[in-house]
């Protein structure tokens, strides 16, 4: 089990307030008819109205949702100048959410909005000046538009600024600062600010180790629903840091993480099932959370995953030959084979992403001839970017595996791909 993880990584949030209402419209915010109200002041030109309306369609608020009409209100709005509205229109360019996406656009409304005083746009322009997106990567820049949104209390710009001292990006690294930006975003019950913050108190190698705290973090973090947090607190019960030592509660902790979809949660789980550490020793039920970790590309995830099968062979020679299991193994293969052919066809169908995780069920259930297939089409999958996010690296391990497991195309694909003249297999599907 690793040291407890410190994820600290930037984020934005697209605030969706409409801006305050006043005289008539909040009196009638109640009512069933203010969408046809909003929508006449809106036709008339009334810019609250217009941000307002653009809001609903966002939300699906007392409309049905619909992200362009959103966007075509909002961007009225925006070319009038409402800070509000400018900042949305920037996010939406940003994402691409009912129309293009264009960076460089949502630079030029960051900007607008920022420059009237809008601290969700300040925050946001400075994440684009720290990420680099349509303009070069500066930290100092992006850290004066932190600064300039964190000074209105904004939470997200706090933990931003916290990040960038901790990791000292535009500024000296400065611990005690970073601790003190952090404490500012978590008292305003930011969880990715709680997260952050017991992140960094538990950290052993750290100057502020302080395993109390941390926990009391990690446990508001995670009481409102953050994976992270959720997952630390479980390697703090696995390890008995800072708390009596639990599988149990360990295992509950990597439980509720894991279903959110977290990796390192699903890894973590994986190694209780394996060791049989707070639960019955499964490896069965360790291979499927691995998987799940190893399909987003969990490193140890991937490694053990293949400790396992290298193990299969010596566990199914020791263990005892009856009928029952036999008759398993012949459903559980009978399975795997009806998964391999279903994602053959997904992908000859070029829907990838489901044809992805079909080849993840083969392997899962398969002997060695149906898992080397599986994992040969896996690993071409990572290194052309197919149903799965592009990672050559990960690919050419499932490719090693489709070879331990006998499979003589991912020979050849492994051997095209360390040659500087001959095409790899992987272009070709099935």
């Amino acid at each position: 089990m690793r040291h407890i993880r410190r994820s600290f990584a930037l984020s934005m949030i697209l605030c969706l307030a409409a801006g305050t209402v006043s005289g008539q419209q909040a009196t009638d915010l109640g009512s069933l008819d203010l969408i046809g109200k909003l929508q006449k002041l809106a036709s008339s030109g009334d810019v609250t109205a217009m941000t307002a309306l653009g809001a609903k369609y966002a939300t699906g608020s007392g409309v049905p949702q619909d992200f362009v009409q959103a966007r075509v209100w909002l961007q009225k709005a925006a070319d009038k100048g409402d800070p509000v509205a400018e900042t949305l229109v920037g996010r939406y360019y940003e994402q691409g959410t009912g129309g293009v996406q264009d960076y460089s656009e949502a630079v030029a409304w960051y900007t607008k909005a920022a420059d009237q005083g809008q601290p969700v746009a300040q925050n946001n322009l400075g994440v684009m000046y720290h990420d680099g997106k349509e303009v070069p990567r500066d930290f100092p820049e992006a850290v004066t538009w932190f600064r300039k949104a964190a000074a209105q209390g904004y939470a997200l710009a706090e933990l931003a600024l916290g990040l960038v001292y901790y990791k000292g990006e535009g500024v000296p690294k400065d611990t005690a600062e970073a601790i003190v930006w952090l404490q500012k975003a978590a008292d305003q019950e930011n969880a990715a600010g709680q997260y952050n913050l017991g992140a960094l108190y538990s950290d052993p190698d750290g100057s502020a180790l302080n395993y109390d705290k941390a926990i009391a973090l990690f446990r508001k973090s995670a009481s409102q629903g953050n994976a992270e947090a959720q997952n630390s607190i479980g390697i703090m019960y696995f390890k008995g840091v800072g708390v009596t030592q639990d599988y149990a509660q360990a295992v509950s902790w990597f439980q509720a993480s894991a279903t959110q979809g977290n990796a390192d949660g699903e890894a973590d789980l994986g190694t209780c099932y394996a060791e049989g550490k707070g639960v019955p020793r499964d490896l069965a039920e360790a291979r499927k959370w691995f998987q799940k970790a190893a399909s987003q590309g969990n490193k140890v995830a991937i490694t053990t995953l293949a400790k396992i099968d290298s193990a299969v062979p010596v566990i199914a020679r020791l263990a005892p030959k009856t009928e029952n299991l036999s008759a398993n193994s012949a459903a559980s293969e009978k399975s795997a084979q009806a998964s391999l052919n279903a994602a053959d066809e997904l992908l000859q169908a070029k829907r990838y992403a489901e044809a992805f995780s079909k080849y993840l069920e083969a392997d899962a259930e398969g002997n060695s001839e149906t898992k080397g297939k599986a994992n040969f089409r896996i690993g071409t999958m990572y290194i052309l970017g197919q149903g799965v996010a592009l990672n050559p690296e990960q690919g050419r391990i499932w490719l090693e595996r489709a070879v331990v497991a006998g499979n003589k195309e991912a020979k050849d694909e492994l051997a095209a791909l360390d040659s500087p003249h001959s095409p790899p297999a992987s272009t070709h599907v099935p």
